[in-house]
C-alpha cells in the first residue's frame, strides 16, 4: 500500500500538494474554531454572618492574614507579621466582612473550631465554601 501511495506521488506530484494543503486547512480550522464559549469560575456565594468551611482548593492549610492581601512565597519579616493563623482544611468559621482588592475578593472569617478557634483574619474568597 505504501509503494502505491509513493508511486502516485511520484507520477503526479500535484496530489502531494493537495494533501499538504488539505491537512493545513483542517489544522487551521481546528485551531481557529475553539474558544467561543467562556468558562466561568464558580464563585462562593457567601454573605456576612454566614457559616462557612475553610478549604484551600490547592490543598494544604488555609492562611488567615491580618489584612486582605496575598502574602508572597518569598516572605519578609513584615509579611510574617501579617499571618494570623494556619487553618486545617474543613475548619468551620463565620464570615464577618467582605472586601475586594483589585480583582481579588477577600472575606474576613472568624474561626469557630480547631487550633485557631476565636481568631479572625482575611482569606481569599476562593478558600471559603458555604456550609
Amino acid at each position: 500500500a505504501a509503494k502505491n501511495i509513493l508511486g502516485t506521488f511520484q507520477s503526479n506530484p500535484k496530489i502531494l500538494y493537495v494533501v499538504i494543503g488539505a491537512v493545513a486547512v483542517i489544522g487551521l480550522v481546528l485551531a481557529l474554531s475553539g474558544g467561543s464559549s467562556e468558562t466561568q469560575v464558580a464563585k462562593a456565594a457567601v454573605s456576612v454572618g454566614q457559616a462557612v468551611v475553610l478549604k484551600n482548593p490547592n490543598g494544604g492549610d488555609t492562611q488567615l492574614n491580618a489584612l486582605p492581601q496575598l502574602v508572597s512565597v518569598a516572605m519578609t519579616e513584615e509579611d510574617d507579621k501579617q499571618i494570623v493563623c494556619h487553618v486545617p482544611p474543613g475548619t468551620s468559621g463565620v464570615v464577618e466582612a467582605e472586601q475586594s482588592v483589585g480583582l481579588l475578593q477577600f472575606v474576613k472569617v472568624k474561626v469557630s473550631e480547631g487550633p485557631c478557634q476565636g481568631n479572625g483574619g482575611w482569606v481569599a474568597k476562593i478558600n471559603v465554601q458555604p456550609k
